[in-house]
């Protein structure tokens, strides 16, 4: 019964994605989730069907075979393998494979050993020092105007001359370009 129940919730998320996307809420390749759990669902129990004949058969075969008192551990047979534990406790490895030398003697062998690597700069270097403005507030607007004709100045630097620039729209393009491209606030 369990397994129909899973099989039939499969089979209803299968159906609902697709109907998403027939009606463009979902993407078609969302179908693929539940097709694929479908899938895996199908194998898993075709493998546990599978073990259970094999389970059954071993049962009937041995009690066709017992007429009487056998030597064979009947607990063992009768106990299929469950799936056993992959990972072994570190306390429980051997540890044929791993050797422990004892302090100081890798060096005695000449092996590898690491270089010294300097100290980054940033450890040793003084630490920068910011400088100070004096923004003379008493005076106002000293400071902008001065900061609006350097950047004139600068522009006019930057400004390519008549002499060099024969067409006027390429001049005026370039003294647009200079004027977006300057940095905020200036």
């Amino acid at each position: 019964m369990q397994r129909r129940i899973t099989f039939a919730i499969l089979i209803i998320s299968l159906l609902t994605t697709i109907v998403g996307g027939l009606m463009n809420t979902l993407k078609f390749s969302f179908a693929l989730i539940p097709l694929t759990g479908i899938i895996i669902y199908v194998a898993h129990v075709r493998r546990q069907t599978i073990s259970e004949k094999l389970y059954k058969r071993r049962i009937k075969n041995l009690q066709q075979g017992q007429s009487g008192a056998s030597s064979a551990n009947l607990s063992e047979v009768v106990n299929h393998a469950t799936q056993k534990e992959h990972w072994i406790p570190l306390s429980e490895r051997e540890l044929s494979g791993v050797v422990i030398l004892p302090k100081g003697s890798a060096e005695n062998r000449g092996a590898w050993q690491p270089n010294e690597v300097p100290v980054p700069t940033y450890v040793n270097a003084p630490k920068a020092v910011t400088p100070r403005r004096t923004i003379d507030l008493t005076t106002p607007g000293q400071w902008s105007d001065e900061q609006e004709r350097l950047a004139r100045e600068a522009l006019a630097a930057a400004t390519p001359s008549r002499d060099q620039v024969f067409d006027q729209d390429l001049a005026e393009e370039a003294v647009e370009k200079l004027n977006t491209s300057r940095a905020a606030n200036e």
